[in-house]
């Protein structure tokens, strides 16, 4: 097989898709940017179950977007591995504990953005990677097949 064939197909590949694919692309580097930045959160609210349902959602994203029958199913797949890493980040050992001492006195955006950027970047990434995968999925994945319908005798509609 040449590179030709192959650039070809990775084009039609790309133009088959609609603009809900994106948006669920758009999920995907979230749930990967957060996945990495989480790696350098501090060790008394780290949890490693975050780390692994953000790395599932981002492989079933990719599997499921590759054919045309399970395109739709995959951010519904990042949507709940995105969901299922937040309930991973907010049932962490330590985050009552950590959150209770930084927010005592009440909680403000300026101490918010005090807090480490992984910390944030993490919190952030997690919501905004929910959210994108969920928007998502409500909207088309894959452009319709532009071939005609057959009637029963053969002949086209």
């Amino acid at each position: 097989m040449n590179i030709n064939a192959i650039l070809g197909k990775v084009k039609d590949f790309f133009l088959a898709k609609r603009f809900g694919y994106y948006v669920g692309v758009a999920g995907l580097v979230f749930t990967l940017c957060y996945a990495i930045s989480y790696c350098s959160i501090d060790q008394s609210i780290f949890s490693s179950l975050v780390i692994v349902f953000a790395w599932l959602g981002i492989a079933a994203f990719i599997a499921l977007s590759l054919f045309k029958v399970t395109s739709s199913l995959a951010p519904v797949a990042l949507m709940i591995f995105s969901f299922l890493s937040f309930l991973s980040f907010v049932g962490a050992d330590g985050i009552i504990d950590f959150f209770s001492t930084q927010f005592f006195d009440g909680f403000s955006i300026g101490k918010f953005f005090a807090l480490s950027p992984s910390v944030w970047f993490s919190i952030l990434g997690l919501v905004l990677s929910f959210i994108l995968a969920s928007v998502s999925m409500y909207m088309p994945q894959r452009k319709k097949d532009e071939t005609p319908e057959l009637t029963q005798a053969g002949e086209n509609k």
